[in-house]
């Protein structure tokens, strides 16, 4: 069996039997060498060439295989050992392909972000409600790169029949998972578009978008106008 799909077998199982929460490198995240991948990203048909390249070079530089799910610890793609921390304080920067399909770069030693080009930020606020799941969104500003962004815009799987909301104007979801944020100007046209994380995400919260030029894996959810 090639190494690919041993790898892939392997990632498979561990992600069954696990859930995940934030990390230095975050959750959900393959770590192949200096680089490691989004989970939703590590599948995709058009990277399959970059990740046997970067197999090979992690393997021919004796860097490890790893992954981070939810035990707030980095383990052994095959053994699912703990890594311990004097083998990770030799792991060299990592260019990771984050979850809004950009590229973020961990410093040396697992350490912080170093670079995280192309980032900008709006600012949301998100309320809970008495009834479960429901999470009610409202943008309250959208970096100042973006000046012509007037909407935002959520798809509803069943019809994709678009919701479009004007910016500071609230809206209503029915989930507490990942959900996907676009933002438009008065011509509907795409400038920018993010991921929120409902599950984690409470009060006035930062969130990261992108220019219409990265445009990250849509996730479609479901929307409700319960108020």
């Amino acid at each position: 069996m090639k190494l690919k799909n041993v790898l892939i077998l392997s990632i498979s199982l561990v992600m069954i039997m696990s859930s995940a929460v934030f990390a230095e490198i975050p959750d959900q995240s393959i770590i192949l060498g200096d680089k490691a991948y989004h989970i939703d990203y590590f599948f995709l048909p058009e990277l399959l060439d970059d990740i046997n390249e970067q197999l090979n070079k992690a393997i021919s530089n004796g860097y490890g295989l790893s992954y981070r799910l939810d035990d707030d610890n980095y383990r052994d793609m095959f053994t699912g050992e703990i890594i311990p921390q004097e083998v990770i304080q030799d792991w060299p920067s990592i260019t990771y392909l984050d979850s809004n399909g950009a590229e973020v770069v961990y410093d040396k030693g697992n350490g912080g972000v170093i670079e995280q080009p192309n980032t900008y930020y709006a600012d949301v606020k998100v309320e809970s409600s008495s009834i479960p799941n429901i999470k009610r969104i409202t943008i309250i500003s959208v970096d100042k790169s973006f000046t012509d962004v007037t909407q935002f815009r959520v798809l509803r799987p069943i019809d994709n029949i678009d919701v479009t909301r004007d910016i500071s104007e609230r809206i209503t979801v029915l989930t507490d998972k990942e959900i996907t944020i676009q933002f438009l100007d008065n011509d509907s046209k795409l400038l920018a578009s993010g991921i929120l994380d409902l599950k984690s995400a409470s009060g006035e919260v930062k969130m990261i978008i992108r220019a219409e030029d990265s445009t990250p894996v849509v996730k479609y959810f479901e929307v409700t106008d319960i108020y």
